[in-house]
C-alpha cells in the first residue's frame, strides 16, 4: 500500500497534490513536478468550455519524461471487475480514481455541483467491504470510507500510478521537458486570448439571465486561481532547478511570473467582488488583463533564453 499523509496543499489541484506527495514520499526530485506547466500560455481555449484549464501537457508526460513513471487510466466501463483490479494492482502500484463530487456526500458540491474530483484509494478493508481513500481537500474528514460498490458505480476513471526507476540527470531532463513545452507556445494567440478571456467577462457582466452568470463567473475565479497558483509552484520549480545549477539563472524570470500571478489574482477578486455587488469596472478589469499578458510575454521570452544557458551548462 502507498500511504502518505497531506499535511499541506502545496498544488492547485486535488490530483496534482496526490502525484506530488507519493513522489515525495518515495524520494523522487519531487520539486520538479512543479514546472509540469509553463505559466504564459493557459487561459487559451479553456474558457470554451467548463472544465477549468487548457493544460498544454497532461501529468502523464512530466511523469514519464523526469521521473521515469507513467500513468495506467482507464474507464470504469472498460474494466470487467472493477474491485478485483483495484486489488490486484494496489499491491504494487499507488491506485488511485477520479468521480463525480456531485455523487460524493461529505463534500459541498454533494447533489449540487458536478465537478471531477481525484482521490487515493489507502487501504482495503475486506472485512466490510470498503475502501479508505484520500480526499486531500477535506483533511478533517480524515480517510474517507467507501463501499466497493460505490467506486464500482460511482468512479468514472481508475489510475495506476507506475513508479520508475530514479533517474539521476532529472535536472537535464527537466530542462529538455521546458524547450519542449514552449515550442508548442503560439505567441500570435496571446491578443485572441485577451480578447477572448475580456469578452467573456462582459458576457456574463451583462446578462440578463443571473444564473448563467453566476456560474460563467464562478468557473472563472476557480480558474484564474488555479493560474494564480501554478504561476507560483512553476517559481519554485525553478528555484530547485537555480540550485542545481553553478549560479541563479532564473531570479528575474521568476519576479515577472510573480507579477503576473499577483495581477491573476486581482483580476480573480475583481470577479468575486462583481458576484457580491453584479457591478464590475470594466476599464481596470481591461487594463489587469493587458499587465498579465504583458508579464506573460516578457515571461516566456526569459524562459526561451534562458534555457539555452542551463542547456549549455549542463553539457560542460
Amino acid at each position: 500500500m502507498y500511504k502518505h499523509e497531506l499535511l499541506i496543499l502545496e498544488q492547485s489541484t486535488c490530483d496534482d497534490n496526490i502525484i506530488y506527495w507519493i513522489l515525495k514520499g518515495k524520494g523522487y526530485e519531487y520539486q520538479l513536478f512543479n514546472l509540469k506547466l509553463f505559466s504564459p500560455h493557459f487561459i487559451h481555449s479553456s474558457l470554451k468550455d467548463l472544465n477549468g484549464i487548457s493544460r498544454p501537457f497532461e501529468n502523464n508526460e512530466i511523469l514519464s519524461v523526469i521521473f521515469n513513471t507513467n500513468i495506467e487510466k482507464i474507464m470504469t466501463n472498460k474494466i470487467k471487475d472493477i474491485n478485483s483490479y483495484i486489488k490486484d494492482n494496489i499491491k504494487y502500484f499507488p491506485v488511485c480514481f477520479w468521480i463525480d463530487a456531485y455523487y460524493c456526500d461529505w463534500t459541498p458540491f454533494y447533489n449540487s455541483v458536478h465537478f471531477s474530483h481525484y482521490m487515493q484509494i489507502v487501504e482495503l478493508d475486506d472485512v466490510n467491504m470498503m475502501y479508505n481513500c484520500l480526499d486531500i481537500y477535506y483533511p478533517s474528514k480524515g480517510i474517507i470510507k467507501l463501499k466497493y460498490e460505490f467506486i464500482s458505480n460511482k468512479a468514472s476513471w481508475v489510475e495506476c500510478i507506475h513508479l520508475g526507476k530514479k533517474l539521476d540527470d532529472a535536472c537535464t531532463k527537466a530542462i529538455h521537458y521546458l524547450q519542449k513545452s514552449i515550442e508548442n507556445i503560439n505567441l500570435k494567440k496571446y491578443d485572441e486570448e485577451k480578447i477572448e478571456l475580456m469578452s467573456k467577462i462582459i458576457s456574463f457582466s451583462s446578462s440578463k439571465y443571473l444564473n448563467h452568470a453566476e456560474l460563467e463567473s464562478s468557473i472563472l475565479i476557480l480558474t484564474l486561481k488555479w493560474i494564480s497558483e501554478d504561476k507560483l509552484n512553476f517559481i519554485k520549480g525553478l528555484k530547485y532547478l537555480d540550485s542545481k545549477l553553478s549560479y541563479p539563472l532564473f531570479n528575474d524570470l521568476n519576479l515577472h511570473l510573480m507579477i503576473a500571478s499577483e495581477e491573476t489574482m486581482k483580476l480573480k477578486n475583481i470577479i468575486i467582488k462583481y458576484l457580491m455587488t453584479n457591478f464590475i469596472n470594466l476599464e481596470k478589469t481591461s487594463k489587469i488583463i493587458d499587465k498579465i499578458y504583458k508579464e506573460n510575454y516578457i515571461a516566456n521570452q526569459l524562459l526561451n533564453s534562458k534555457l539555452r544557458i542551463a542547456t549549455m551548462e549542463r553539457l560542460i
